[in-house]
C-alpha cells in the first residue's frame, strides 16, 4: 500500500470517526432533553390524593 492510499483511508477513519461521536451526541442531546420533558410532565401532572400522606413523593432518577 503506497503512502497516498494510507492517508486517504486514515483521513477516511477520521471522518467516520467524526461522524459517529456527533451522532452519539446528537442521540443524547436528544435523550436528555425527552427526559426532562418527562420530569416536568410527571411534575405538572400531581393531583392530590384523598389521603394527604399518600402520593407526595416519587423518586425520580434521570
Amino acid at each position: 500500500m503506497d503512502i497516498a492510499a494510507m492517508s486517504i483511508a486514515a483521513s477516511q477513519y477520521k471522518l467516520q470517526e467524526i461522524a459517529s461521536i456527533m451522532i452519539m451526541k446528537k442521540a443524547m442531546s436528544s435523550a436528555r432533553q425527552d427526559g426532562d420533558s418527562l420530569v416536568r410532565m410527571i411534575d405538572q401532572s400531581a393531583v392530590e390524593s384523598y389521603d394527604p400522606n399518600l402520593g407526595n413523593n416519587i423518586d425520580r432518577y434521570v
